[in-house]
């Protein structure tokens, strides 16, 4: 099955469960699963436009927090068309593969053409620094 028969939901699933175990397992993941032009919202932060943008903030999160790896447990997955909404346990490990953090998230996805064309994420941003902040 290619990446463009995919249904969106596997779309979706296949991009976060391809995050990792290494930082360039997420950013192959975005490359192969995001189009180009997406538009990634995270609650609190600046909206990323392309795949330049998404890499970016990722680069800057894990300068500031030692990000490197990143595992998804499923929660409800709901879709509709090209539209998916999916419940997850995000866990954030560094290089080490000790957890530095999890946080339960909702994202809204767009899928055309076995590509996420706009991703959006709700979840609390107090155990956050906005990498901008980092240093």
């Amino acid at each position: 099955m290619t990446q463009a028969t995919l249904t969106p939901e596997e779309v979706v699933r296949e991009f976060f469960n391809s995050m990792g175990p290494t930082f360039d397992d997420t950013l192959n993941a975005l490359h192969t699963f995001c189009a180009e032009d997406c538009a990634w919202h995270n609650t609190g932060y600046p909206t990323a436009h392309g795949t330049a943008e998404m890499i970016a903030f990722l680069t800057k999160f894990r300068e500031g927090l030692g990000f490197a790896a990143f595992r998804v447990d499923w929660g409800p997955v709901l879709s509709n068309g090209s539209l998916v909404m999916a419940e997850r346990m995000d866990y954030i490990y560094n290089e080490a593969g000790e957890e530095l953090m999890s946080l339960k998230a909702m994202g809204a996805f767009e899928v055309r053409e076995g590509k996420i064309v706009y991703w959006s994420d709700y979840w609390d941003t107090a155990p956050f620094k906005c990498p901008e902040q980092a240093s």
